[in-house]
This record gives structure tokens, C-alpha cells and sequence, in this order.
């Protein structure tokens, strides 16, 4: 299917590229796809694959350059595996990106990524280990990297990465994500609720105590001050019935 796909992408471009670089996401203006345009490789190929509802949409699927091949709509799971099937490379210069989902799938897919080295880009790829950082706010040296990393994948030098790349991407297809989400996610927050819960049927014991334990310190320290004043003999305190105590000197301020 992969190889169908990009037989159709030949065909619509004209020309046999030495390697198709792809985006694949939403056609928005914080993935900078205009970023894209500038620095393809010679003789190499980028496809646009996605949509988008704004007037940037608009002019990503408007703009004209021989190597690009803007596909404006959205691809199904099963189109999308195919699209990675078909290129070499999937680019995104996106600096917004928090989880990545772009760059697991095309190594779910086994195809390396050339991102931009910003946000959740950092959590995942080590540049040259499993896949590349490019820096496309420098077109020419976005455009340098770019054709050093479609080099390496035709000469066979980037044999190491492919290695891990194809280890991650054995990883990724194997993973239950479900029952991960479950062990880090739900089961402590379940556990959490149940404790609270018990918790809960506690309270009403736990108010009760806390109530006799506050009297108790507040009986303990009204009875230490009054034997303190009874007690004390400096100062000397004497209690004298309401209204008996009389001045004895004035003194004249």
C-alpha cells in the first residue's frame, strides 16, 4: 500500500524525488508549515497531508512550488499508516507541539522525524540516536540538515539510527496503551478515591475526637492559669467581691 501511495505522489508531482519528505497534521498556523516550503532538499519532494478550517489553511493548499504536493484532507488511521508507509522523512517545524503524537506515529511506522527542537519535540527525540533536531527558523541551515539526513538514509550511513529507530518502533506497536494509562493514571486515582472514601466514614469519629481533645487542652489550660494566680506570691493576688474595692491613692497626672 505504502509503495501504491507513493507512486500516486510521483505521478502528481511530476518527477522521481530522491526521497519525499511529509507532513502529516492539521493545517494551522502554529505548525509554521510555510517553514516547510523553503528548505526541501534538491531533487527531493515534501507532501502537505491534512486540513484545516482557516485562511492559512487556504494559502498552504495555494501556495505553488514544483516540489511540494499540498493534499488537503483528513486521512483516516488506516490512510495515515499508509502516507508514512510512503515517504522517508516526516518534518514539522511546529514549536507548540505538547505530546507528539505525529512523531510516535511515524515511529510506530518506522520512518525518522526532523522537528524543530522546541516542547514536546525535547521529551522524545535525541538528535542523530532516534531522529533529528532541525532548527527551521534557519532556512539555510534547515535546508543543509535536511539534505545531509535524506544523504545518510540513501548511502546507508545512518544504519545505527535506523537500528534504534526500528527497536522504539517494535516497542510502540507492541505497547498496550490502554493498560498503561490504566496502571499510571486510573488505578492511582481509584486507589486515591477509595481512600477517601474510607476516609470519609470516619470523619464524624474523627470531628468527635478532635472536639474532646480541644476541651480537654482548653480545660488543662484554664486550670494551670488559676493555680498560677492562686499560687503565685509576686505579683500577690487577692479576690475581692464585685463593687468592694475602693482606691486608696490617686495619683495626680
Amino acid at each position: 500500500c505504502g509503495a501504491k501511495e507513493r507512486a500516486r505522489w510521483i505521478a502528481y508531482l511530476g518527477f522521481s524525488p530522491r526521497a519525499i519528505l511529509l507532513f502529516a497534521g492539521r493545517w494551522s498556523e502554529e505548525k509554521r508549515i510555510h517553514m516547510l516550503l523553503g528548505v526541501v532538499p534538491k531533487d527531493c519532494a515534501l507532501v502537505l497531508v491534512g486540513d484545516g478550517d482557516t485562511r492559512y489553511a487556504d494559502e498552504v493548499e495555494a501556495s505553488r512550488h514544483e516540489n511540494v504536493l499540498p493534499l488537503r484532507r483528513m486521512l483516516g488511521a488506516g490512510e495515515l499508516r499508509v502516507a508514512y508507509a510512503a515517504c522517508d522523512l516526516v518534518v514539522s517545524a511546529s514549536c507548540f507541539e505538547t505530546l507528539g503524537n505525529v512523531l510516535v506515529e511515524a515511529w510506530a511506522s518506522g520512518v525518522p522525524v526532523a522537528v524543530q527542537p522546541a516542547q514536546g519535540h525535547l521529551e522524545l527525540v535525541e538528535d542523530g540516536q532516534n531522529s533529528y533536531f532541525v532548527d527551521f527558523d534557519d532556512p539555510l541551515a534547515a535546508r543543509a540538515k535536511l539534505e545531509a539526513i535524506v544523504t545518510a538514509g540513501l548511502d546507508g550511513t545512518d544504519e545505527a539510527l535506523r537500528v534504534a529507530l526500528r527497536e522504539v518502533g517494535s516497542r510502540l506497536r507492541s505497547v498496550d496503551f490502554a493498560a498503561g494509562i490504566h496502571e499510571a493514571l486510573l488505578k492511582p486515582a481509584l486507589a486515591a478515591r477509595e481512600a477517601r472514601r474510607r476516609q470519609c466514614l470516619l470523619e464524624p469519629l474523627l470531628r468527635v475526637l478532635s472536639l474532646l481533645l480541644a476541651l480537654a487542652l482548653w480545660l488543662s489550660t484554664w486550670l494551670s492559669t488559676r493555680l498560677i494566680y492562686a499560687l503565685s506570691r509576686e505579683p500577690y493576688f487577692r479576690y475581692l467581691p464585685a463593687g468592694s474595692a475602693l482606691e486608696t491613692e490617686r495619683m495626680d497626672l
